[in-house]
């Protein structure tokens, strides 16, 4: 088994605004969420499984989170959006 880390922890490449939607890029599922008002401020957790083993995602810096924690969620699901903190 192996377990790779993925993040969203600044700015997103290209044209992105403040309340950009940022995507599952699996199914998996929310394992934490946190409204920080300092640091990452409000981030998320999750979690998929594929071909190669665990992955673990950590999307921060979001104005709006959109999920709850133990939410099944599917690729491409719309989980947050992206802030500026």
């Amino acid at each position: 088994m192996s377990i790779i880390f993925c993040a969203v922890t600044g700015p997103i490449p290209g044209n992105s605004d403040l309340g950009t939607p940022l995507r599952a890029i699996s199914d998996g599922a929310i394992t934490s969420i946190h409204e920080h008002t300092t640091g990452f401020g409000k981030h998320l957790h999750y979690k998929i499984s594929g071909q190669f083993g665990e992955v673990w995602c950590h999307y921060a810096h979001c104005d709006k989170i959109l999920v709850k924690e133990g939410q099944q969620i599917k690729e491409g699901d719309v989980l947050a959006t992206l802030g500026n903190t």
